[in-house]
C-alpha cells in the first residue's frame, strides 16, 4: 500500500515526528538541554516550512492520513495547519507582493531596514487579522472539505494548548509557545527577503532565488522561489529542475548562493533596502 504520495516527505515526516518529541521531552521535564532547545526553534521553523508544503501538495497518498498529519502540524507548528490556506495559496499566489497581497514588502517602510525585518510580520497578521475570518467562514459552503479539515484542526490544538497551560504554564510558554512565535514570525519574513526590490510584474524576476543545495536540503528546496511561483503545485522535490529550465530567464542578481550574506547585505552591511521594486525586471 502507498502511503506517501511522494518518496522524498518521508524525510518531512521523520523531521516533524523529530520535533514533536524533542518539545514533549523537553515539556515533561524528561529531557532538557540548549542543543536541544535551539533545534526545537529551528525544526519549528523547518516545520511550517513542511506545512507549506503539505497545503500545496498533499503528504500521504490517503486522505485520512493528511488529516491526522495536519492535527499532528497544528501542534508543532502553533496554530490550525490549514489556517495558512487564506494568506498564502489564496493571496500571496494570487496577487505576488502587489497591494492586495496581505505580505506585500510595502508594508514597511522604514529608512532603518533592520526595523523593517524586525515589524514586517506583526504588520503583515494585522493586515491578514481583519479578513481571515470571513475567508475561513466562506469555505463552509465553497471548500467543505477543508472547512471540515480546519474545525479539527481547531478542535485539536486549542484545547490542548489550553490544557498544556493549565498543568504547566512556564513549561509551554518556554519550550512550545516561545518556538512557535520565532518559527512563526521568521516563516512570514522570509517573504520580505525573498520578494522585497523585485518586480511583481515580471514572470521571472519577481523574487530572489536560494540556490545553495545545502540551505535547500534543510528548507526543501523552497530557495528556489520563482519556479514554485510558477508551479505552486509542483512538488517541492521537482522544484530543482523546473529551476534549471527557467534559470537563463532569471537575472542573475535574483540567484544567490548563501542566506546568510543575503540577511548580512540587506539587514546589517550595508543593511540597505533594495532601491525599487521595478528595479529589476
Amino acid at each position: 500500500m502507498k502511503i506517501l504520495r511522494h518518496r522524498a516527505d518521508f524525510r518531512s515526516v521523520v523531521f516533524v515526528l523529530f520535533l514533536f518529541v524533542a518539545m514533549a521531552l523537553q515539556w515533561s521535564a524528561v529531557f532538557r538541554h540548549p542543543l536541544l532547545y535551539v533545534l526545537s526553534h529551528c525544526f519549528a521553523f523547518i516545520a511550517l516550512v513542511i506545512n507549506h508544503n503539505h497545503q500545496h501538495v498533499a503528504t500521504f497518498a490517503r486522505r485520512s492520513w493528511n488529516r491526522v498529519f495536519g492535527l499532528v502540524l497544528s501542534l508543532v507548528t502553533g496554530q490550525p495547519a490549514s489556517a495558512i490556506v487564506p494568506m498564502h495559496n489564496l493571496n500571496h499566489h494570487v496577487y505576488n507582493n502587489r497591494p492586495q497581497d496581505f505580505v506585500r514588502t510595502s508594508l514597511v517602510q522604514f529608512r532603518w531596514n533592520f526595523l523593517n525585518l524586525l515589524l514586517f510580520p506583526f504588520l503583515a497578521v494585522a493586515g491578514y487579522a481583519k479578513a481571515k475570518s470571513e475567508v475561513m467562514r466562506s469555505w463552509k459552503s465553497s471548500s467543505p472539505q477543508l472547512y471540515r479539515q480546519l474545525r479539527w484542526e481547531r478542535a485539536v490544538f486549542y484545547p490542548a494548548i489550553l490544557l498544556l497551560l493549565t498543568f504547566r504554564p512556564l513549561d509551554t510558554l518556554l519550550y512550545l509557545i516561545a518556538p512557535y512565535l520565532t518559527a512563526q514570525w521568521g516563516i512570514i519574513v522570509i517573504n520580505l527577503v525573498q520578494h522585497d526590490g523585485c518586480d511583481p510584474d515580471s514572470e521571472y524576476n519577481h523574487c530572489r532565488n536560494l540556490v545553495d543545495r545545502w540551505t535547500n536540503w534543510w528548507l526543501f528546496n523552497n530557495g528556489y522561489h520563482a519556479a514554485h511561483h510558477l508551479h505552486p503545485g509542483l512538488h517541492w522535490s521537482e522544484l530543482p529542475a523546473c529551476h534549471e529550465n527557467i534559470r537563463g530567464s532569471i537575472d542573475p542578481r535574483l540567484e544567490r548562493r548563501s542566506l546568510f550574506l543575503l540577511l548580512v547585505e540587506l539587514y546589517a552591511w550595508p543593511g540597505r533596502r533594495p532601491e525599487s521594486s521595478k528595479g529589476i525586471s
